[in-house]
């Protein structure tokens, strides 16, 4: 991540919408192997406050197909479940992101969700797990690795909910060659047109706040304001 792609999560840190844990040499000096720090800093820092971890990724999203919502169906867990496990897709994702916002035309055509939709079929070829951390020793990537004593892990059905992949094609990434060893037959599937559309409102309105920005002029500045705060205040 860059100090440009750093603004959006910077954004929601700012608002108490999230928090971020930064990571720079080790990336420098492990590669992506370092994403192992990142998952266990999160586990064990979320075991004080979160009951579930969703452990995924930036360019995965789950969809949750089963009764009432997901956090009815957490809660109906066993005490002695320490992970449900979803199965996945991939969704062919052809080009590189846009690097810096230019207009709303463009970032409309970009959105991950509406201009990527052809899809893999839903298995088990990658496991991603919603995990209860005072229950899991351990992770690997995207799932637990040990359990404490007598729990289980359980294998969500496919009809209640499947995280969708938004996979890289580029063969200098990791796993970017993916396509090479698929032998399955894509078909295109969407978000349901209802959230698309409320996502992608969302979606305009934090790019456009975040980086659709100019500086202003101090005669456009309304007197109200210059007499109400000292120019101190204005000026940082």
């Amino acid at each position: 991540m860059n100090e440009y792609d750093r603004k959006v999560i910077d954004n929601y840190e700012r608002l108490g919408i999230a928090e971020s844990t930064k990571y720079v040499t080790e990336y420098l000096r492990l590669g992506w192997m370092f994403h192992l720090l990142q998952t266990h800093e999160c586990h064990y820092r979320s075991k004080f406050h979160s009951k579930w971890v969703a452990n995924m990724d930036i360019d995965e999203r789950l969809i949750y197909t089963g009764p009432f919502n997901l956090k009815y169906y957490l809660r109906s867990m066993p005490s002695n479940i320490g992970e449900v496990s979803f199965t996945t897709n991939r969704v062919v994702k052809t080009d590189p992101i846009p690097e810096k916002y230019t207009n709303e035309k463009q970032l409309l055509s970009e959105l991950m969700f509406t201009k990527y939709n052809q899809t893999t079929e839903i298995n088990w070829y990658n496991l991603k797990g919603i995990i209860r951390p005072e229950k899991v020793a351990s992770l690997f990537y995207h799932w637990s690795y040990f359990q404490f004593k007598g729990v289980k892990v359980m294998s969500v059905p496919k009809r209640f909910g499947h995280v969708r992949h938004y996979r890289n094609m580029n063969k200098s990434a990791l796993n970017g060659n993916w396509m090479e060893n698929y032998n399955g037959t894509l078909r295109e599937t969407r978000l349901s047109p209802l959230f698309e559309k409320k996502l992608m409102n969302a979606v305009r309105r934090r790019v456009k706040y975040v980086y659709d920005q100019r500086m202003v002029r101090c005669e456009e500045i309304p007197e109200w304001l210059t007499s109400r705060f000292k120019r101190e205040l204005l000026d940082y």
